[in-house]
């Protein structure tokens, strides 16, 4: 039979086909983490330095998401909402496959600082998993927002953009620590977090009064709601993130009593770090009540 009659029986089947096509090409295009091979449970060092290697693009990928998240929400352009989705669909492949070889390499003979560096992507790689998803919600917003064509009062704005700075310094900060197992940049992350805390609060109460005053909507209200809740839930995995940096450098540390210690006001260098980036991103909202 010709090549061009082969061409003509399948006519009828080319779109089936090109779907086939598209999912043996997507296959192939996977993160290369697909081919972590259990053979280097022989020589679990080396294995630990892989799986280091991918958690790192993991966070980076989760970091680039939610950048790109942001400085698309007020301005969606589909292309790169395109790309935090395909971030984020990476990422979800990185979190099954990397956790479950990493399950299996606790099993082998590792030296007690290679159980650490273990313990703190197991620790960590849901969390990027879930930061990823936010920031995936956040384009939903931005699409909604361009859709239903609303129209976000001015001080909303300026108050989202100052949270969205805090927000991407967290996910830069956490990211850094994480990358470089470094704990000086760690214990950055949850004053800040807290700061973030009282920003959307404020948020929140400012939408209210607006929304009582007749400058808002509650359609509009719905989209900032959940545009709160990602970057407050953002935050959240970020602290969650750098107490598995400080595990990692302590053989023995408590998260309890750390984020006791944090909370109390008995650490110093906490203390002063809080207070930095109050005066820094809570020059717009006046209203808020500073700590003690």
């Amino acid at each position: 039979m010709s090549i061009f009659s082969i061409t003509i029986l399948l006519l009828p089947f080319s779109k089936i086909l090109v779907r086939i096509a598209e999912g043996i090409i997507k296959e192939d295009t996977a993160p290369q983490i697909a081919f972590l091979d259990e053979r280097l449970f022989n020589t679990p060092s080396i294995a630990v330095g892989k799986c280091d290697t991918f958690a790192n693009e993991m966070a980076q990928s989760a970091q680039s998401a939610v950048h790109l998240a942001i400085e698309n929400y007020f301005d969606y352009k589909e292309n790169n909402g395109h790309t935090v989705r395909e971030l984020e669909s990476r990422i979800d492949i990185y979190e099954d496959r990397l956790g479950t070889y990493l399950i299996k390499l606790s099993g082998s003979k590792n030296t007690q600082r290679d159980k650490r560096r273990i313990a703190k992507m197991l620790h960590s790689i849901g969390d990027w998993e879930r930061i990823s998803d936010y920031a995936r919600d956040l384009t939903k917003s931005a699409l909604e927002i361009k859709e239903k064509k609303l129209e976000i009062s001015e001080q909303a704005k300026a108050e989202l953009k100052t949270l969205s700075k805090a927000v991407a310094e967290i996910v830069s900060l956490t990211t850094d620590a994480f990358v470089h197992s470094d704990a000086g940049l760690a214990t950055k992350v949850e004053p800040l977090e807290q700061v973030i805390d009282l920003l959307v609060a404020k948020c929140r109460e400012n939408h209210i009064l607006r929304l009582q005053d007749g400058v808002c909507t509650l359609e509009k209200g719905f989209v900032l709601a959940d545009t709160l809740n990602s970057y407050e839930r953002i935050s959240d995995h970020c602290t969650n993130i750098a107490i598995a940096v400080l595990e990692e450098g302590k053989e023995e540390f408590s998260p309890h009593e750390y984020m006791q210690q944090v909370k109390s006001g008995d650490d110093p260098i906490f203390q002063k770090l809080f207070q930095e980036y109050q005066t820094c991103y809570l020059s717009e909202f006046p209203q808020v009540l500073m700590e003690e």
